[in-house]
């Protein structure tokens, strides 16, 4: 049976690597699990050269992970230290972290030169952001890539500082497509600007990789609505993607190239999970020419995407002809997980009503997240929320993040009176920060909240309400005697409650006997402040988790 070895250097022997002279002959054959963090450890290639020759004692390694993060290692120092490794011809799993050293281009050809003699490898996550690696270090690495015929996972960070680009990135896809076994890539491209040349080779060479999983981070850089688009005609073309998530933030992208995108790549025929990242982009104002300027009408094939996340800010939908979600998805029966972020949107009546039709057009979610901060809505909207959610019966977990929109709190009646009407919902978040709501606002919506029989999990914010503590007390009085809760959450920030308030409070804690999680947090009265918590684990049967937070003012 194998055994596991990890060590945290301390700054004691910074270079001092004997760490495996407390095992015997035997006991290191039995290590095929290696786990070493020298981060911020001023390491330098001498310790490196004892760091190589102590792992190559380790011959029947399988996972190695190493961290020498932050310590001003150049391209030398890195040689050494993998020639050590390379008598470790069992590992199927490695992991290093390169990144803010001095690694450079032939630094980066020195890693990737011992890593193809490692041919049973199936996962492979290497670090090298911050080390100004360059074309020519990322041409390097893509040279050897393909050598890894095993190869099941690749995680490549290349963020920020290191020069990369279109010879590079282009190389680097055209050798992922002779990689037949990869099926999870995730890459890490933040700060590095590329050019339309890179976004043709990428889409050409996308439709031939056999990655079932893709994550990729494209923010902080200068993306263009051409450049999403040329990306998204590759991505449409896969047979193989079942998840994907694309970070677009801080770009150039404006509402016209991410609908076209959205419409691309709803031609995935696989795709089961989609994740898509557009907050933030740069203002700016581009006269588009008329071979740019294309309609993207397509049919929709995508009907067995089960989860689609979109994430937003400052969407101008005041005047509703936008469509949040491309039209081809409306089809999409199967999706079970939607998630959508827009804060600070100003999204108005209108956009808010659109939104809320194509919402309810998926029957069969399972799980809706709406986060929907800062956006003006008043009691109107939330009433027509309230209203179209009793549409989604399936609905199981729902996440509504609602807080600085003044006004909402009349309406928290009906959406009390439509979540009671949601026959299987187990979990619910609820965030009202800020809404200058009264305490029979609050109380209208806990009183149907605690008539969910099939409610385990509850999360509720109103922090920044002041609500009263007599309230409070009604609040948790009627959570705890209406349901039989696992976990449950509650914030009641900027509402004081004094020893009396809370000692109430924790008997009616107490009758929740299924209660394995709970969180708390309230503000401490000035004339009665609590000095210590008076809340009894005794109290609880199966209690695992207690955690309460008082703020003092």
């Amino acid at each position: 049976m194998g055994n596991t070895a990890q060590l945290k250097q301390t700054s004691q022997k910074r270079n001092d690597f004997k760490f495996l002279s407390k095992y015997n002959c035997q006991s290191i054959h039995l290590i095929d699990q290696l786990n070493l963090n020298f981060k911020r450890n001023k390491i330098n290639n001498e310790g490196l050269m004892s760091l190589g020759a102590e792992i190559s004692k380790c011959a029947n390694l399988t996972k190695l992970s190493i961290d020498i993060s932050f310590n001003k290692i150049n391209s030398e120092g890195i040689q050494q230290l993998l020639q050590g490794m390379t008598q470790c011809l069992l590992l199927t799993y490695l992991t290093l972290d390169f990144c803010y050293n001095f690694i450079q281009q032939h630094g980066a050809q020195e890693v990737m030169r011992e890593i193809p003699k490692f041919q049973k490898l199936q996962y492979l996550n290497i670090n090298l952001s911050q080390n100004q690696i360059g074309d020519q270090g990322l041409l390097s690495i893509a040279q050897y890539l393909s050598q890894l015929q095993s190869l099941t996972t690749l995680i490549l960070n290349l963020n920020i500082n290191n020069f990369i680009q279109d010879e590079g990135i282009s190389k680097l896809s055209s050798e992922i497509s002779k990689c037949q076994n990869l099926n999870n890539l995730t890459l890490f491209l933040k700060h590095n600007q590329f050019k339309d040349r890179a976004f043709v080779n990428i889409s050409k060479e996308i439709s031939r990789w056999t990655v079932q999983n893709l994550k990729v981070d494209f923010s902080k850089g200068c993306i263009t609505d051409k450049q999403i688009e040329i990306l998204g005609k590759g991505i449409s073309k896969s047979y193989c993607l079942e998840l994907l998530n694309l970070d677009f933030s801080q770009n150039q992208i404006s509402e016209r190239g991410s609908t076209s995108f959205k419409q691309l790549i709803s031609q995935c025929r696989n795709l089961k999970n989609l994740q898509l990242d557009f907050t933030e982009q740069k203002e700016f104002r581009i006269s588009y020419k008329d071979e740019y300027v294309q309609q993207f009408v397509y049919e929709a094939t995508c009907l067995n995407l089960q989860s689609y996340t979109f994430i937003q800010d400052e969407i101008p939908l005041q005047n509703g002809n936008e469509s949040l979600l491309a039209k081809e998805f409306w089809q999409c029966q199967s999706l079970l997980c939607l998630k959508i972020s827009i804060q600070n949107g100003n999204i108005g009546k209108r956009g808010f009503f659109k939104l809320l039709k194509e919402v309810c057009l998926f029957e069969n979610l399972q799980i809706l997240y709406l986060q929907l901060k800062l956006n003006q809505l008043g009691s109107e909207e939330l009433t027509k929320l309230s209203k179209q959610i009793v549409q989604l019966q399936k609905l199981e977990l729902l996440t509504l993040i609602l807080g600085n929109n003044e006004g909402i709190g009349s309406s928290l009646k009906y959406l009390g009176q439509s979540l009671n009407r949601l026959p299987s919902i187990k979990q619910l978040t609820i965030e009202l920060q800020q809404n200058q709501l009264q305490d029979q606002d609050i109380k209208d919506l806990i009183f149907y909240i605690s008539k969910c029989s099939k409610l385990k999990f509850l999360s509720l914010d109103i922090s920044g309400n002041s609500i009263s503590s007599i309230t409070l007390r009604e609040l948790t009085k009627l959570i705890t005697q209406g349901l039989e809760l696992n976990s449950l959450k509650l914030n009641f920030t900027n509402s004081q409650l004094s020893t009396i308030d809370l000692n109430f409070i924790n008997q009616n804690f107490s009758l929740l006997k299924s209660l394995y999680y709970l969180q708390f947090k309230f503000s401490s009265d000035k004339k009665e402040p609590i000095k210590q918590t008076t809340l009894n684990r005794k109290k609880y049967n199966i209690f695992k988790s207690l955690r309460l937070v008082v703020l003092k003012k």
